[in-house]
């Protein structure tokens, strides 16, 4: 019997997360922004692609899986409105860094996937949460006012209740539902130096349970953190 473990913003560090996958892993659940900014978008790409149906791998969207997805749909479907998904974001400063470019070659040049292999991994495969037992595990966000069903998709992948800084406040009175009053949640999306300084390593825990999981592998070079939740 193995472990579960949950890992978080892998940002196109294919080799270091290959190498450093636990090896008591039964299951691991990705939580979101497996790509852009890092110098490895292909070999992650392809590495996702073909595990999207491994059952022992669940795949979370992030922000830059629905930044994808949304310039995906301008390229190839500028006309199906229905296929976008909900996000806030611009452009990202890592222009030349952006997964869209090669995934557009890997389709258009390579012929390695076709435009339907492609949206079946962003439609059918990318979860925008996963709860497993008593954790719930989200990118970005959750808003404890709202049942499961009803969260914001955008506040999912982005955050824009900035519940960050409310959690941060130690005179912020959280009130925490019922239907919330065993659940820990796992976030990803804002690095753990964000929240606790430069020297912070994951996990980050806020309130007894908001546990911030994302060491921002791609700018501090650390080691890839992974929580284990059973």
């Amino acid at each position: 019997m193995g472990s579960v473990y949950v890992v978080s913003d892998l940002h196109s560090c294919y080799s270091k997360f290959i190498k450093s996958i636990p090896s008591d892993t039964s299951h691991l659940i990705i939580n979101g922004d497996c790509f852009n900014k890092g110098k490895q978008q292909e070999e992650m790409f392809r590495w996702v692609m073909k595990n999207r149906k491994n059952p022992k791998y669940t795949f979370i969207r992030g922000n830059c899986e629905v930044r994808l997805n949304n310039e995906l749909v301008r390229h190839f479907y500028p006309s199906k409105t229905s296929l976008y998904q909900d996000w806030l974001g611009t452009h990202s400063g890592y222009a030349n860094k952006n997964i869209t470019n090669v995934v557009i070659d890997l389709i258009e040049n390579k012929k390695l996937f076709t435009v339907d292999d492609v949206f079946d991994l962003l439609h059918n495969w990318y979860r925008w949460y996963y709860r497993f037992e008593d954790w719930i595990v989200s990118h970005a966000s959750w808003e404890l006012n709202k049942s499961p069903e009803a969260q914001s998709k955008i506040n999912l992948v982005y955050d824009t209740q900035r519940n960050l800084q409310k959690w941060k406040k130690l005179d912020y009175d959280l009130v925490i539902p019922r239907r919330y009053a065993e659940t820990k949640f796992i976030f990803g999306h804002t690095p753990v130096q964000s929240i606790k300084g430069p020297n912070a390593d994951p996990p980050v825990i806020l309130q007894n349970i908001f546990y911030y999981i994302d060491n921002g592998i791609f700018k501090t070079a650390n080691k890839m953190f992974y929580m284990k939740i059973q």
